[in-house]
């Protein structure tokens, strides 16, 4: 196809965790010849989301994206199907090939499905393809089933749907610094509420800084050792790594579920534990990071 008038090409959806039937129908976009557009549907989450706007601009920009728009669903959700595709994929986008799940439902009260859409664009002379279902092991790849993975624990079950290791970017924020005290410093990522919530417990995990990854060991609860929190935090104690990182943004990604979270008698045997923890998180790191390209 040539690039005519400029022409987009529009991948439809929520895509809330970038999954590998996500992929499918952006991979379809990028290679369509038009300019590959991401009109991505943020609807409120009561289950949970799994990952947070910038994270999933990046990783659309890195699939080869152009642009990515992030609609509320409130502003287009009163508007009938035939209206959303003449008035938003037509007229405001230009849409010259629309792509998207074989699932995807859009207008008011989620009227419009995929064989809908595809009989609205041929009467507006745009292209539209529906990509059917991906399938892992026989289990098709949705958002809801990376969720309960996730839920349970299963992140390495969970990063076989996605395609990528789940990951979470959220900014660094103080804690009590004890683990500085205990000689196995740590950082702090708040989860927020809605966000799935990870089953507590110890991950092997990996955090990209500046550009590289390092090994890290990270505890998702409420610190019961400690007294305990109001709501559960992310702390990683990243293994190769001393310096200030307060502020910012970081990417910790979880590769494997150690063991569930613990109250311990005191902190000479939580600090015994959080080693013998950096020990299997970093032999699963160096196993896992095999096959993760740098470039990623």
């Amino acid at each position: 196809m040539e690039n005519a008038n400029n022409k987009t090409a529009v991948a439809l959806g929520s895509f809330d965790g970038l999954h590998l039937g996500h992929a499918a129908v952006i991979k379809r976009c990028v290679g369509s010849g038009f300019e590959a557009l991401i009109y991505c549907v943020e609807k409120p989450s009561s289950n949970g989301k799994l990952m947070s706007g910038s994270y999933k601009c990046k990783r659309l920009f890195d699939m080869g994206t152009k642009r990515v728009i992030l609609q509320p669903l409130g502003e287009i959700k009163e508007m009938p199907p035939r209206e959303f595709v003449t008035q938003i994929l037509v007229k405001r986008l230009n849409a010259g090939f629309v792509c998207c799940g074989y699932n995807f439902h859009f207008g008011k009260n989620g009227a419009g499905d995929s064989e809908m859409l595809s009989e609205l664009c041929e009467e507006s002379s745009v292209v539209c393809e529906i990509c059917p279902p991906v399938c892992v092991n026989g289990e098709p790849v949705s958002s809801s089933a990376i969720r309960k993975k996730i839920e349970s624990g299963d992140v390495k079950g969970a990063n076989a749907l996605l395609g990528y290791d789940y990951t979470i970017d959220f900014e660094v924020v103080s804690g009590r610094r004890l683990g500085r005290i205990l000689g196995t410093p740590t950082i702090n990522q708040l989860l927020p509420e809605d966000f799935v919530k990870p089953r507590y417990g110890v991950y092997a995990s990996y955090v990209l800084i500046d550009g590289k990854r390092l090994p890290g060991v990270t505890n998702i609860g409420i610190k019961p050792t400690l007294g305990g929190t109001d709501a559960p935090v992310c702390e990683t104690w990243i293994m190769d790594y001393d310096g200030d990182l307060y502020g910012r943004n970081i990417e910790t990604s979880l590769l494997h579920f150690v063991r569930p979270e613990m109250k311990f008698a005191g902190l000479n045997e939580l600090k015994e534990q959080i080693l013998a923890d950096g020990k299997k998180s970093r032999e699963i790191f160096e196993k896992s990071v095999l096959r993760i390209p740098e470039s990623e």
